[in-house]
């Protein structure tokens, strides 16, 4: 299963939920990868919500801002082998969320260090009306880690520009056609689509031409080509196969 997070918010829990159970009414989980590659956010309660679901007993995982974030016992945590795949746009209470997930024991991380920028904020507002925000407390891990600065790191590391990954993240079967930076991208040509598809977005009013993200629930929207090219999510999938091949083991 495939979850990305792009803001870290008020009601995330109880989405995140939801859409665990949809994966799961399609076929019983044998692993899930959640993608919090330029997510963001300051709701270090929502991250917490997040790990809740993973957790079977009560832990102390993080501290900010004089608050304190526990997971609770219970006898029915999802229990499905987890990778996170973090970057250096993954800022704020998604860096916390990560890091949480990693020192409770629940996930394996993939990619390169966040943004180092867990804290809390104090927002003041000018005499112009303008909003100024001030970094006051940084956020500390319920092991003692504080990635307020240096961020959290991966258990993996892979290498990957920014532009990059924004392409793979709309399509992460995509081939680049020439060498990326942070701000130069060239996507792959376009699938061709056929005249039932044309139909179909003329009805619903999409752009022809505009480029579609690929559903990887839905195994009918998938391209024919079924490599995936993206090397943080390959890493990951790499990881979870690997571990369902231990797991599948006799003793």
């Amino acid at each position: 299963g495939y979850i990305r997070i792009g803001t870290v918010s008020q009601g995330l829990g109880e989405q995140f939920g939801k859409d665990l159970k949809q994966l799961q009414a399609i076929r019983p989980l044998k692993g899930l990868i959640l993608d919090l590659r330029f997510a963001a956010g300051t709701d270090f309660k929502a991250a917490i919500d997040v790990v809740d679901y993973f957790a079977a007993t009560e832990q102390l995982l993080l501290k900010w801002g004089g608050q304190t974030g526990r997971t609770q016992a219970k006898s029915d945590p999802i229990k499905t082998p987890l990778a996170v795949l973090i970057n250096p746009q993954t800022v704020g209470a998604a860096e916390a969320l990560a890091g949480m997930l990693r020192i409770a024991g629940l996930a394996y991380l993939v990619g390169s260090p966040t943004a180092g920028q867990a804290r809390t904020y104090h927002e003041f507002t000018l005499t112009n009306g303008q909003k100024l925000r001030i970094g006051q407390n940084p956020v500390e891990l319920g092991n003692g880690e504080i990635i307020s600065d240096k961020g959290v790191a991966p258990d993996l590391l892979v290498e990957s520009t920014l532009a990059a990954e924004r392409n793979y993240i709309i399509d992460p079967f995509s081939v680049l056609t020439r060498p990326l930076t942070n701000s130069t991208a060239q996507p792959a040509p376009r699938r061709t689509l056929n005249e039932a598809e044309l139909v179909r977005r003329h009805k619903d009013g999409v752009d022809p031409d505009a480029p579609q993200p690929i559903d990887l629930k839905d195994s009918k929207n998938a391209p024919k080509k079924t490599t995936i090219i993206d090397p943080s999510l390959g890493r990951a999938l790499d990881f979870l196969k690997g571990l369902a091949i231990l797991q599948t083991k006799p003793d």
